[in-house]
């Protein structure tokens, strides 16, 4: 059964030559870090559409459905394992991480305050992001909503500067068109190309955590 989302795509793309360069996106630095889409950014990418290509063929940004709930998981448990080796306390993963996943993730999906991006190559799926629309702490005024991006995965990891770079793109437009004012995106200290992918496309640290087991 599919969630009460649309499966839609997100104004396809225009000819190679004309989207934005994207290696704006590719070399990364982690940890649990708040960074900025400079309005710059944003504007070079809003008038050219998400779809692009990839090693493995053309790409398409669209909605998530719950049909990809599989696929999504097994992206997030493929990396679950990799953060849990730069930090084996802090993001040590659960035996059933990926049936608790899923269940979170198709809640996730009805949610009027949720932006699910799958990027889709062909038949299987190539990333997904997951952005989470909200306000700032009373004490803070960033001057509107915030959008949290936490769940935010590609497979394999040299696909961070075009899938990586198109989902965050569109996450950015979709955010920004529903009155959103900053993203905040999550990314491991030791997560080299994520962070460099967000470097690139125009994002700040700040904010880290330091973990101490006791």
């Amino acid at each position: 059964m599919a969630s009460a989302m649309p499966n839609k795509g997100l104004q396809p793309t225009p000819t190679a030559s004309a989207r934005p360069s994207l290696r704006l996106l590719a070399r990364l630095r982690p940890g649990v870090r708040r960074l900025r889409v400079e309005e710059k950014i944003l504007e070079q990418y809003r008038s050219q559409g998400v779809d692009s290509s990839c090693n493995r063929g053309v790409m398409h940004i669209r909605r998530a459905i719950e049909a990809d709930m599989p696929n999504m998981v097994a992206i997030a448990e493929t990396k679950r394992v990799e953060y849990e080796g730069y930090s084996p306390v802090f993001w040590r993963k659960a035996p059933d991480s990926s049936p608790k996943q899923e269940r979170y993730l198709q809640a996730l999906l009805t949610a009027p305050d949720i932006i699910a991006l799958v990027a889709q190559v062909e038949d299987g799926l190539a990333g997904f992001a997951i952005g989470a629309l909200t306000t700032a702490p009373p004490v803070y005024n960033p001057g509107g909503l915030i959008c949290i991006v936490d769940d935010f995965a590609v497979t394999p990891p040299e696909e961070w500067p075009v899938v990586g770079g198109a989902l965050l793109a569109a996450m950015a437009r979709e955010t920004q068109a529903r009155g959103a004012v900053l993203m905040v995106v999550v990314c491991a200290q030791r997560d080299q190309a994520k962070r460099t992918l967000l470097r690139e496309a125009g994002c700040s640290v700040a904010s880290e955590w330091h973990v101490k087991p006791l």
